[in-house]
């Protein structure tokens, strides 16, 4: 089977997937992680195939500059829901969309496995015709 794991390209967000990768690839299953160009070589330095798919952190703080200067006049208690939404669905899931969707259809993976902020990964799923998780 193919599993590709998608995830956006910082630590907290690769590094949790990591044993649940390996595990796929101890079972003799083939893994390739899609995630941004930046963070290819941490990627290939777990022993994993990498598909360069959205944004790098550099980029996403560029992007979110703005919103950033504005949710600070926020209480912090309220920020969390909106700065997740923008950051994730705003920002890094749509640039991410038809980067993923290309690596996809090149690598036909049989599973597309995301962590939990990454929000592409189930659309291109249901793009085609695979079960995501």
């Amino acid at each position: 089977m193919r599993v590709l794991f998608s995830c956006t390209a910082t630590e907290g967000h690769f590094a949790p997937l990591v044993p649940l990768a390996r595990a796929f690839t101890g079972l003799g299953h083939d893994v390739a992680f899609a995630t941004a160009s930046a963070h290819e070589a941490r990627v290939r330095g777990e022993g994993f195939e990498h598909l360069p798919a959205g944004i790098d952190e550099t980029e996403v703080k560029h992007r979110m500059a703005d919103f950033r200067d504005g949710i600070v006049k926020i209480p912090p208690a309220e920020r969390r829901p909106m700065a997740f939404t923008h950051r994730f669905a705003i920002v890094d899931s749509p640039s991410k969309l038809p980067d993923l969707l290309a690596a996809a259809n090149s690598w036909r993976p049989d599973l597309l496995v995301h962590d939990a902020a990454e929000l592409a990964g189930p659309p291109v799923a249901a793009a085609l015709g695979i079960p995501s998780a």
